[in-house]
């Protein structure tokens, strides 16, 4: 059995792996940190701690509200419901990761999916919408890109992977 602790009141909420099974990556809601852990032989091991947003670009509450991995592990996505943010992180060969682009997003911010390794779709509950993003990796200017894809749902709180490029064809 693998766990470990966290410094009380930081309102753990999310942990995800990367793709080896060797780091974790856990948001907490409370305390806006992201920590970072090496895993070996079950047990976790503290290798970096980074807020989730800029304190002074906003000095209202803020809570993480979801993170995702790109398929190659260079980029961790992490969204914030406050600062209303997509922020991506690039990860280094030491697995330390570092804010390298910030997006505003809609109001409240709830849900964050990956797609093909090149879109990421942000559900923002309070403001009722899903918005997609384009990641562009190389790019000078930036990682992340607005694709001005927005669909209108009420309350949208999850967003799941399904089948990609399914046909339906009427056999008859």
């Amino acid at each position: 059995e693998a766990s470990f602790k966290v410094e009380a009141g930081s309102g753990p909420r999310k942990l995800i792996f990367n793709h080896q099974g060797d780091y974790a990556y856990l948001i907490n809601e409370i305390s806006s940190m992201i920590h970072v852990y090496h895993y070996e032989d079950g047990h976790f091991t503290l290798v970096q701690s980074l807020s989730s947003y800029l304190k002074e670009e906003y000095d209202g509450q803020n809570m993480p509200t979801d993170l995702v991995l790109s398929e190659d592990d260079d980029y961790l996505f992490v969204t914030n419901k406050g600062d209303d943010t997509l922020v991506a992180f690039a990860i280094d060969e030491e697995h330390q990761i570092k804010r390298v682009d910030c997006l505003e997003v809609d109001e409240g911010p709830s849900c964050l999916q990956l797609f093909e390794n090149k879109y990421l779709v942000v559900c923002a509950k309070a403001a009722g919408t899903v918005e997609s993003f384009e990641i562009r990796a190389h790019e000078r200017n930036g990682v992340l890109f607005e694709t001005q894809s927005r669909v209108s749902i009420h309350s949208p709180t999850c967003i799941a992977l399904g089948k990609t490029q399914v046909r339906v064809t009427n056999w008859s």
